[in-house]
Formats: C-alpha cells, sequence, structure tokens
C-alpha cells in the first residue's frame, strides 16, 4: 500500500477532530503541523506524534513537500 506524506494546517480547538481521524488512516504518515502559534502546534505534535512543528506554512510546504 501507497504512504502518503501529509501535513497539517491549524493546531486551533478543532484541530483535534482533524488528528483523531488522521490517526486512523493507515496510508497517511503526518509528518508536521503548522500554526501561527508555535505553543499550540508544539502541544498538538506531542499529542499526536507529528514529529515538525513550522509557524510559517510556506516554509512547512517548502521543507516538507507533502503528497
Amino acid at each position: 500500500m501507497t504512504q502518503l506524506k501529509g501535513v497539517a494546517i491549524g493546531a486551533g480547538y478543532f484541530s483535534q477532530f482533524h488528528f483523531e481521524a488522521w490517526s486512523r488512516i493507515n496510508e497517511i504518515d503526518l509528518v508536521a503541523v503548522c500554526d501561527v502559534d508555535e505553543v499550540a502546534a508544539s502541544k498538538v505534535s506531542e499529542k499526536y506524534g507529528v514529529p515538525r512543528v513550522y509557524s510559517d506554512v510556506a516554509r512547512m510546504l517548502e521543507t516538507e513537500k507533502p503528497d
């Protein structure tokens, strides 16, 4: 099965529902989360095991090159 590389933009209240859903899809490898509030992004990163945190969307997309 092909593994897709994904990133997330936003670490606010509603993001918890997205992260819970993404965590149940084995074909998705969520590699980064971005939010202007780096503290919020870091908390989400820790809680859901997302390895990298960004505060700049363009930088994240350029660096991570998601599918």
